[in-house]
């Protein structure tokens, strides 16, 4: 029997738009918070955020040429992989009073979507270790400091 067979359908219907805004809303966040980034002469974060969203859609694709998830028994997760690259980046250089909740809703939406079979624990766990993988190396780009001149 499964968790939503048990809830009325009214709640169910919730949970599932919950879990249907949820990334759209983060989406927002990050927009958001690039453009308060970018008021502050954070230009590099846009790079980011567009490389964290080319990883997602480019492991969509490749996934869907190939495979490759398929071949492991497994299915990827765009939703995984979308929500977890835009909590990365709306993260960055953020305190723990921030880190701390955005990781929360994550999992949250994790327990969400294997509650409304969306996808396994395994689809997601193997999702989110791809894609951060490929994310994290391009969220520790920093800007060059500007050379100083010698004569100063």
């Amino acid at each position: 029997m499964s968790f939503l067979t048990s809830l009325p359908s009214n709640v169910a219907y919730t949970l599932d738009q919950i879990a249907d805004a949820y990334t759209p809303v983060l989406l927002l966040i990050a927009l958001l918070d690039l453009v308060f980034r970018w008021r502050n002469n954070d230009k590099l974060h846009s790079l980011k955020l567009m490389s964290a969203v080319a990883v997602v859609y480019g492991w969509m694709l490749a996934d869907t040429r190939f495979q490759l998830w398929h071949s492991l028994g497994l299915d990827y997760s765009t939703h995984t992989a979308a929500a977890l690259a835009l909590v990365i980046v709306i993260a960055l250089g953020k305190r723990l009073t921030v880190k701390i909740p955005l990781t929360a809703s994550l999992v949250f939406y994790g327990c969400l979507m294997s509650a409304l079979s969306y996808h396994t624990w395994a689809d997601m766990l193997a999702t989110a270790v791809i894609i951060s993988l490929c994310i994290l190396p391009v969220i520790f780009l920093r800007a060059k400091e500007p050379l100083k001149n010698p004569s100063e």
